[in-house]
């Protein structure tokens, strides 16, 4: 039986268990079906590869360009693909098995819909914006802060992202560097009231400078899978008009509503082209 080039290299990924690298040198750890999914898609490119006689090692943007338009699909489809191969890569080409990323920024698909993610109307936002205030009881700078990242668009993933060297200038800051979904960051302005919540939060924050922005008790990156969905439906409970949908709220659906509805009291953070 012909054994195709990289799968073995591909077992070995998949095993570690681990993606796309992080800033702190570490790698974050794919969850759920990710690494079925990733599995699947990048074996059928290195199966496409295999049959146009291709070494995976040796293959450039445009063969990659050529399987993402023979596989089709939907957008999102697509989007997966090309993010499967663009973090295998990274891998790849770190550990020395090829020198070039062939799934580079030019080939990822512009995926803007986020089908299933509920609309929250702007009187439900305006009441989270006060519970984070702290109109119905104290809540913390940080909590604060975490909550209204969220009101100004960001994804969990982004706001555990941030740090303190994204921020410009780095005492009151107007403009931040802002991880993408996919990967890759885009500097934003962040609206005057998001600005003005980093600004009280900052000389209670705790751990290093540089560092996370948002940070646990002891200065360590919070969890962008766990603390975000928890603060945000504590925080939300405590109102009036969010207690009996406070459990359902999550951190996707209220950054989605600002960023493309519209409803968020604060105003959403805006592509910048360069600080």
């Amino acid at each position: 039986m012909t054994t195709v080039p990289g799968h073995e290299e591909l077992q070995h990924w998949l095993d570690r268990g681990y993606g796309r690298p992080l800033r702190d040198g570490t790698a974050r750890a794919m969850q759920g079906t990710t690494p079925s999914h990733y599995g699947q898609d990048i074996a059928d490119w290195l199966t496409w590869l295999h049959q146009q006689q291709i070494q995976p090692w040796r293959a450039d943007h445009t063969h990659a360009l050529a399987w993402l338009n023979h596989r089709g699909g939907a957008p999102r489809s697509r989007s997966r693909r090309f993010n499967a191969c663009h973090t295998f890569y990274i891998w790849a080409v770190e550990t020395g098995l090829c020198r070039h990323n062939p799934f580079d920024e030019r080939l990822r698909p512009n995926v803007r819909d986020e089908p299933g993610l509920p609309t929250i109307d702007a009187t439900h936002m305006t009441a989270l914006m006060q519970a984070a205030d702290g109109l119905y009881g104290p809540v913390t700078p940080r909590n604060r802060c975490l909550v209204y990242a969220m009101l100004a668009g960001l994804r969990p993933r982004a706001i555990i992202e941030l740090d303190t060297t994204d921020l410009r200038p780095a005492d009151t800051p107007t403009t931040a560097r802002v991880w993408q979904k996919g990967g890759g960051t885009r500097w934003q302005t962040l609206s005057p009231l998001f600005a003005l919540a980093i600004n009280a939060y900052l000389p209670h924050r705790k751990g290093p400078t540089p560092g996370p922005l948002l940070t646990t008790k002891s200065g360590g990156r919070l969890d962008s899978h766990v603390t975000p969905r928890t603060v945000l439906r504590q925080t939300a409970a405590r109102h009036p008009l969010l207690a009996d949908t406070a459990a359902t709220l999550t951190p996707d659906a209220v950054a989605y509503s600002a960023r493309h509805h519209g409803t968020s009291p604060i105003g959403a953070t805006t592509d910048l082209q360069g600080p």
